[in-house]
């Protein structure tokens, strides 16, 4: 066989006008390659499609440079990278493979690299009760290094710590390159869960991903926190900043005690007050809020805006809502100590807390631009208990319950007023310290049909003094135009918008 592949080689190298020899030598040994060496022995290709011409040169057995006509190319993994008779090297999709050149018996090896990405695109960081079923089904998405989705590759997902189960293990990626669990049901005790998702393959950067979710210990009512960075929109908030986020959650559900009714929400894409949501199909039980942060009007101004979205059309209660925080304020709040009290605050906003009221009718007297001052109150009855029980049964100042009548956008009508209710977590303003969730505030979640626990609020009380003259100046932030006023959409129990409120005329 050698010898034939040696004749090969000669009749070629002849037929280019190479010499093998004297004609008058017929002894003279063959020209025979053995060494070949590559332009390079490792490529990368950053995408799919992209391409990278090799030069080989090849030698004889004297170490003399000869021709090449007959070298010959191969991938190992023709799905991975191919290559030309010429010697191009194409991408074709993600992962390792090695292209070699051979002539004769000498061999040459390039190990080409195409990267791959993996992303995860939905489902990350949620909270919900022990022993259940997460809401928002994690998805990964798997592209090369640009952004081309890797379609139809294997990926396994796999519970990787506090127990519980998951379907839909293996699957593949679609056409936009996103694998997505069946379901996850997380652990029977609360605490952190993980998830792990793994590609299949070689040369995938962030391989496995990880989803982490919070097991929660069994409130009856539960704030589903979901962050638009996830779904490629603001910025991702920090782990102390997710944590001052499931923090907050978790105090309205001590304060809020009954299980609202669930339904199913199917709507397609569309404003979420004026965040850009995705189309959502799935079941919610209670609330879900989307946490979205980017830049609003720099520093010290707007902090962050929040209001519901949808609520349901049987007791008006939320079901979906968002809140915008900007990135220009966020640190500086985490520094002082009040970014906490801002996030509680600006979740009751979705609640219902002040951008609700009027659906309730429960505001008289409301305040506008052309006639700011007015005693604008609130007339709930269960609010006005609330507010008899930490002081304001002798309150002769005006009508009960005062809320903020300054008619500010986004404050007036909207807060307990700040010069009576001072410190209280509803006021337009955070102070430095503690900002109570007081009775009030409770009581005022009550006339707005939740069930509530009010033994839980914190203790509060406001004093004659305190009445008197406004609290403004001891205030660490101002929550300037903090509500957002946009349409809210109402929904039957099967999830279909019956009807559209819009936000009052100012």
């Amino acid at each position: 066989m050698r010898g034939m592949q040696s004749t090969r080689w000669a009749v070629l190298l002849a037929a280019m006008g190479v010499s093998l020899g004297s004609c008058k030598d017929s002894t003279a040994p063959a020209v025979v390659p053995t060494e070949i060496t590559l332009s390079q022995s490792v490529l990368t290709l950053g995408s799919i499609g992209s391409s990278q011409s090799i030069t080989a040169t090849v030698k004889d057995q004297n170490g003399r440079v000869i021709p090449s006509p007959g070298l010959i190319w191969t991938s190992s993994i023709t799905g991975v990278a191919d290559v030309s008779p010429a010697g191009v090297v194409t991408a074709i999709g993600v992962g390792t493979t090695q292209i070699t050149a051979r002539a004769d018996t000498a061999r040459a090896h390039l190990l080409v690299t195409v990267p791959g990405r993996i992303v995860i695109q939905a489902g990350n960081n949620q909270a919900v009760p022990a022993g259940t079923a997460v809401s928002a089904r994690p998805a990964i998405r798997v592209t090369d290094l640009g952004s081309t989705p890797v379609v139809g590759i294997s990926v396994t997902f796999a519970v990787s710590g506090g127990g519980g189960s998951i379907t839909g293990a293996t699957t593949t990626t679609d056409a936009q390159g996103v694998a997505t669990v069946g379901s996850w049901t997380l652990g029977a005790s609360p605490g952190t869960n993980t998830l792990t998702a793994t590609v299949n393959g070689s040369g995938f950067q962030g391989n496995p991903a990880t989803f982490s979710a919070t097991g929660t210990g069994g409130q009856s009512f539960e704030i589903e926190v979901r962050y638009t960075s996830d779904l490629g929109s603001g910025q991702a908030p920090t782990t102390a900043q997710r944590a001052a986020f499931t923090a907050a959650a978790q105090r309205w559900g001590e304060i809020i005690v009954g299980d609202l009714t669930d339904l199913v929400l199917q709507v397609e894409a569309g404003s979420c007050a004026g965040w850009n949501r995705p189309a959502l199909d799935e079941q919610v039980d209670d609330v879900i809020i989307y946490v979205l942060l980017e830049p609003i009007d720099g520093p010290f101004g707007v902090l962050g805006s929040a209001g519901p979205c949808f609520i349901r059309n049987s007791d008006n209660t939320a079901v979906m809502g968002v809140m915008r925080f900007d990135t220009a304020d966020i640190t500086r709040m985490e520094t002082n100590g009040t970014l906490g009290a801002v996030i509680q605050h600006e979740m009751g906003h979705v609640l219902g807390l002040g951008t609700l009221w009027g659906l309730f009718n429960l505001i008289a007297n409301p305040s506008r631009p052309s006639s700011p001052g007015v005693d604008t109150h609130y007339t709930g009855s269960n609010g006005i208990a609330g507010f008899d029980l930490i002081g304001g049964l002798n309150y002769s100042s005006g009508s009960k319950v005062p809320l903020e009548n300054n008619a500010q956008a986004g404050s007036a009508d909207t807060h307990w007023r700040e010069s009576v209710l001072a410190a209280e977590l509803m006021t337009p303003a955070i102070n430095a310290g503690t900002n109570p969730l007081s009775v009030l505030t409770a009581r005022s979640l009550q006339d707005m049909g939740y069930a509530v626990a009010a033994s839980q609020a914190d203790p509060f009380s406001i004093t004659v003094n305190v009445m008197a003259g406004a609290n403004v100046l001891s205030a660490q932030e101002l929550l300037l135009d903090d509500v957002i006023r946009a349409p809210v959409h109402v929904l039957d129990r099967s999830g279909r918008v019956v009807r559209t409120v819009l936000p009052p005329a100012r």
